[in-house]
């Protein structure tokens, strides 16, 4: 299981809380600025091209989606397959970055930068670009939608599960909203458009869950050293996707493993990434026997499930499971896929908690943990908004 150390190669590393209450600008802004520095003429006059092309590839093969057939099944993942790395559109973007970052290497506003600064750059042009394609990359077929649509009811017909009945020893009444705060920071996926961003909403999740998890141990009086193992850690992590139910959740984690540089999907944002693939994929293929119920109980469970969806498409069993009265409302409006627009969007902040899976969960007094981001709110995306039709034709 992996360890925060500051050699990690899937994170960076900025002092994200030293950098908001300093005022200084985010990578992102700083790569905004030097992308509207006139010597930056030729990387824009690169990236419209590719924009452009990527827009007529993906609209061309709209022109052939049909959809799933009727009697389709899930998709599934392995742990040696990623979902989305097959993905053509994608190949071409991590194609086009590639040669865009060797660019970069030799380009008089980069070409002196050390390589934190260097990588900073090179995480602000996947934003720049991830945010101009993201309309053509994200859930862009009929296939992709309806595959959300499946896991969402699935999740809906299965919240009559307890915690005790996914081996959540740790869930109860008094800290039912710490959980549900790890489930909010898992729905904030949807309020970003760069797959970087969206790590750090899971990321985020992690966290909280990994803390609270830990926090319940010292709490009990176990003996030793708190600990969490992935044995607790992911039971828990599933808990919170069937309680949330974040919308277009596959679709979201085929455009992270498409879209996101493998090389920076690694370390501790990579491992939970990785966890979050393998819960959608239990719970994909989740029944009676995978879980602490039997089976006449787990039918009797969803068909509850059903009857409250019927009436009401809101309905909901809530954190406690059935043994709790429904509750209604809990589920979020689930129709088309509406991205937000470029002035609602902020970077999302890394939570400066350790990292303790698997190992004593101490920090040093005034330490901050590695981070896949910079941690800050920014206007950035406002800014860089017009840039590319300044470009040169």
């Amino acid at each position: 299981l992996p360890a925060t150390s500051s050699n990690n190669a899937g994170n960076i590393s900025p002092a994200s809380h030293e950098s908001r209450s300093s005022g200084k600008k985010s990578g992102y802004q700083t790569f905004i600025e030097s992308l509207s520095n006139p010597r930056a003429k030729d990387l824009l006059r690169l990236t419209k091209e590719f924009v452009e092309g990527f827009r007529r590839a993906t609209e061309s093969r709209w022109n052939q989606d049909a959809g799933l057939p009727d009697n389709a099944s899930d998709i599934t993942w392995d742990g040696d397959t990623m979902p989305g790395q097959d993905n053509p559109a994608a190949k071409q973007f991590q194609a086009f970055l590639r040669r865009a970052e060797a660019h970069m290497r030799g380009h008089a506003l980069w070409a002196s930068c050390n390589e934190d600064d260097f990588v900073s750059a090179a995480e602000g042009l996947e934003k720049f670009v991830a945010t101009k394609i993201v309309k053509y990359a994200f859930q862009p077929t009929k296939r992709d939608r309806q595959l959300d649509e499946r896991l969402a009811r699935k999740i809906q017909l299965l919240s009559f599960l307890r915690p005790s009945q996914l081996e959540v020893s740790r869930a109860r009444a008094s800290n039912f909203e710490r959980w549900q705060q790890a489930g909010t920071e898992l729905e904030r996926i949807n309020q970003f458009r760069s797959p970087r961003d969206k790590v750090v909403c899971i990321l985020n999740c992690c966290r909280r869950i990994t803390n609270l998890l830990r926090d319940e141990a010292v709490h009990a009086s176990e003996p030793g050293a708190p600990q969490v193992g992935a044995d607790e850690f992911v039971p828990a992590l599933i808990y919170v996707v069937l309680k949330t139910n974040p919308a277009h959740l596959l679709s979201n984690i085929e455009y992270i493993a498409a879209y996101r540089n493998p090389a920076r999907l690694r370390g501790e944002p990579g491992y939970f990434f990785t966890q979050l693939t393998m819960a959608v994929s239990f719970i994909q293929g989740l029944n009676a026997s995978l879980v602490n119920v039997p089976e006449r109980e787990f039918d009797d469970g969803i068909a509850a499930c059903r009857a409250g969806l019927a009436s009401d498409p809101t309905f909901s069993f809530g954190w406690e499971g059935r043994s709790a009265s429904p509750t209604h409302g809990a589920i979020s409006d689930r129709g088309p896929s509406q991205l937000p627009d470029a002035a609602q969007l902020d970077e999302p902040r890394v939570l400066s908690e350790p990292f303790a899976m698997g190992r004593t969960a101490t920090a040093p007094p005034g330490s901050s943990p590695e981070t896949v981001g910079d941690g800050q709110n920014d206007d950035s995306e406002t800014a860089d908004a017009s840039i590319l039709n300044g470009a040169a034709q």
